[in-house]
């Protein structure tokens, strides 16, 4: 009788997916105690942790497996019980994840660990928070597995991204590692704002150059200085141990594996008033104001009610149409991290992003979700249950959180760094099966946002795949020199914008690279409403093509 694990069905995992597991598989039978991988955003994580380590477990080459995500939500849905149900069930797997699913979620620590009651779990789900708070404990629990069962347990680190190698978290992966763990990470986003290196990654020097840095101070006798430092910078790429790019997942996956999705930018037609006397200067568009004047600005403009009430109402235009063939589809709206000045829980922005959403059309049923606390919490597990038609939250309510029915999504942050914007954008790009009909599968999706610079050279990152880089920068101090003052008589002139209305952009675009005139998308969304089918496999900008009219009769013939 052949072994358990030779009965697993594996056709049904996606490429990616496959070339994960096989790249664990490999590197823990040969001994290897670290592996990096990096698939692409919304591609389904949570299956390979399922299936690698219960084909390890079940060759008795690890004892048990332990997944650390960074927030709670995403801890309890490494565990979901009915997801744990439907992985079994999708790729056969045998009885350590059949009908008695052995799994624990975390809460807090005890000794012993793993409670009595959960000692026979082969699966175990905590936060990074809470195992960075009890590493002691859990580097004994990792011994006492390979003591007591001759194998070491697996450690998963989910969204590893939000660890580094210089941070409280990044040194839980060297720990645990270093304790006998065999350990994985595992992140969509394989970089940082803050250009840290992810601890447990490989990396290799892509380029060094010179460079020359200053630091003003007050010496000693109250003079204005400025110390001069020298050296070299060093840009390092991401060496994976196994990468599949978002681009495999539209291109080499068949069909696609990731929701195409059409990206609707809105302008702001700005007035220029001087920001000391208010006189006007003249005219801008937010789509034209360089990215040293767009930080500053940007975030107030969109909090702007005339700008919230415009860009709610197209995300809600995009809502009504997809419900027209998917009745339950649902929105998420990412809005800023708190100002200056104000509390970690002050919820002011959200409230009046959910009043405006009410006040066009009561209809829809928003739901907050930008707390820490145990109501934030709350809110993603119901949200995640069908419950609420618009999710609002910042950006950790969205890391790593998946559910499929999210197919339209505003993007109300100020957050310009790679890292927060491709988990923003990916919130949406689940493929979606409304039914259990396999042809009704919702294979796009729509991102409304703000028309900047940064966001627009985001949008190509994001469609382009590219995998992460960090820099290294050494230098040693050189010498010393008197600072030059500035005339207090001489005023520091800016600019302040005034935000005078909304409008569509002069073209809008998806990840397809296809592109159309702004003016044409009314022209579009009429199409759309005529044949709402068209939705689940085109994108916006695919309307346009000339095989239209025959395609949208078969959809309708179809439906």
């Amino acid at each position: 009788m052949q072994p358990d694990w030779l009965n697993i069905d594996r056709s049904k995992l996606r490429t990616g997916q496959n070339g994960a597991i096989d790249k664990i598989l490999m590197n823990v039978r040969g001994g290897k105690p670290n592996t990096s991988i990096v698939p692409p955003p919304g591609y389904g994580k949570s299956d390979v942790i399922r299936v690698s380590a219960t084909i390890l477990m079940c060759q008795e080459l690890v004892s048990r497996a332990l997944i650390v995500a960074p927030a709670e939500t995403l801890r309890s849905q490494a565990v979901d019980t009915q997801q744990m149900r439907e992985s079994a069930e999708r790729y056969k797997l045998p009885r350590i994840l059949g009908e008695r699913i052995r799994a624990h979620e975390v809460k807090a620590f005890s000794l012993p660990f793993p409670p009595r009651r959960h000692k026979n779990a082969s699966f175990f789900a905590a936060t990074i928070q809470l195992v960075n708070s009890n590493l002691d404990g859990f580097v004994r629990w990792v011994m006492r597995e390979k003591r007591e069962h001759g194998v070491p347990p697996i450690v998963y680190f989910d969204e590893a991204h939000t660890g580094s190698a210089s941070n409280h978290w990044g040194n839980v992966v060297k720990l645990l590692r270093e304790a006998g763990a065999f350990v994985v990470l595992l992140t969509a986003t394989p970089f940082r704002s803050d250009q840290e290196r992810i601890e447990g990654f490989d990396w290799k020097e892509r380029e060094t150059k010179p460079v020359s840095i200053s630091r003003r101070r007050v010496d000693t006798h109250g003079e204005q200085v400025v110390d001069i430092y020298e050296g070299r910078r060093t840009i390092y790429a991401l060496d994976p141990d196994f990468a599949y790019r978002i681009r495999d997942a539209w291109d080499v996956d068949s069909p696609p594996s990731l929701c195409k999705m059409t990206r609707l930018a809105y302008d702001f037609d700005l007035e220029t008033r001087d920001r000391l006397t208010d006189e006007h200067i003249g005219r801008n568009r937010l789509s034209e104001l360089p990215p040293h004047r767009l930080v500053g600005e940007l975030g107030r403009m969109l909090r702007e009610d005339k700008v919230i009430e415009f860009l709610c109402e197209a995300m809600l235009t995009q809502l009504r149409d997809r419900r027209l063939d998917a009745p339950t589809t649902a929105g998420i709206i990412f809005i800023g991290n708190n100002e200056p000045g104000q509390e970690p829980g002050d919820e002011r922005h959200a409230r009046r992003v959910a009043d405006i959403i009410s006040s066009i059309d009561r209809r829809f049923n928003p739901v907050i979700a930008t707390s820490s606390d145990a109501s934030g919490a709350r809110n993603l597990r119901e949200f995640q249950r069908g419950k609420h038609d618009i999710l609002i939250v910042k950006q950790m309510g969205g890391v790593g959180y998946d559910v499929p029915r999210l197919k339209v999504e505003l993007d109300l942050s100020t957050v310009r760094a790679a890292s927060a914007y491709v988990q923003r954008v990916a919130r949406v790009a689940r493929i979606w099966h409304p039914t259990d009909d396999p042809d009704d599968a919702q294979m796009t999706a729509v991102y409304i946002t703000p028309d900047d610079a940064l966001g627009a050279a985001l949008w190509q990152f994001f469609i382009a795949g590219e995998h992460g880089e960090t820099s290294l920068t050494n230098a040693e101090y050189v010498r010393t020199v008197q600072a030059r003052q500035e005339s207090d008589s001489q005023p520091r002139l800016g600019e302040t914008y005034i935000v005078d209305g909304v409008t569509t952009s002069d073209f809008y675009s998806d990840t397809q690279g296809q592109v159309s005139p702004g003016e044409t998308l009314p022209v579009a969304q009429g199409v759309i409403r005529a044949a709402p089918p068209l939705q689940r496999l085109w994108t916006i900008p695919d309307v346009k093509r000339p095989s239209l009219h025959s395609e949208k009769h078969y959809l309708c013939q179809n439906r």
